[in-house]
């Protein structure tokens, strides 16, 4: 008997260690790689629909910036609602080999399946192009990738009209509420990525020059681009 309920509490034992890992190696990776594959299918034309649509029925409606709103990334099994009409762009970094979509806002719909942007008025090429993405146990999912990023890496962030491209040119890790990183400065053009630290008690913050512009399916060479 006591051999039996030894080996029942090491198999519970087991599924508490391997629950994590099959969440954040095989079953969420999945997801977002099905995900990932409808991405490639947008067109620029549908890009353009869907932020006309932002602009006409989502902008300054506060509750899709509201940061205090924004949970914990949930590990648990559940549906990516992966929403094709929401897309408003794409960020790659080949450094890191990282490409996620961008929505409008911080929602946590949003932040399950991608990068949202962190102001309700914020155009690519323009002020401070802000994205806010979740950290991961894995280091290949949502937003981990920046946390291996270098000085120099290239970001580009495309409509599939236009790329427009940055250079990565500081890396800190900042208090939450540290909000002035993500402000527009006068005559500063740049991209910033937001994302949590492991346990998410502070914010690593990438800040990038903008370079310029370049026809979509150009391609820039730079640091972390082959």
């Amino acid at each position: 008997m006591k051999r039996r309920i030894g080996l029942v509490l090491m198999a519970l034992g087991l599924l508490v260690v391997a629950y994590p890992l099959v969440i954040n190696y095989i079953y969420t990776p999945g997801a977002l790689r099905r995900a990932s594959d409808e991405l490639q299918t947008i067109d620029a034309d549908e890009i353009a629909e869907n932020q006309r649509m932002v602009r006409e029925t989502m902008e300054n409606r506060e509750d899709h910036f509201n940061f205090e709103e924004v949970e914990f990334l949930d590990t648990r099994f559940k549906r990516y609602d992966f929403d094709r009409e929401g897309v408003i762009g794409i960020i790659h970094i080949p450094s890191v080999q990282m490409e996620v979509p961008i929505f409008y806002g911080v929602s946590n719909a949003v932040l399950d399946v991608g990068a949202g942007t962190m102001k309700p008025d914020q155009d690519m090429g323009l002020g401070n192009y802000a994205l806010a993405g979740h950290n991961s146990l894995n280091p290949e999912l949502y937003f981990a990738p920046i946390h291996r990023m270098e000085v120099g890496d290239v970001i580009t962030v495309t409509d599939k009209k236009w790329t427009y491209i940055y250079e990565t040119t500081s890396i800190e890790i900042v208090d939450p509420h540290a909000v002035h990183v993500i402000e527009d400065v006068e005559g500063v053009t740049e991209i910033t990525l937001v994302s949590c630290t492991r346990g998410g008690e502070q914010r690593l913050i990438v800040k990038g020059k903008y370079l310029g512009r370049e026809e979509f399916g150009s391609v820039h060479k730079g640091k972390g681009v082959e």
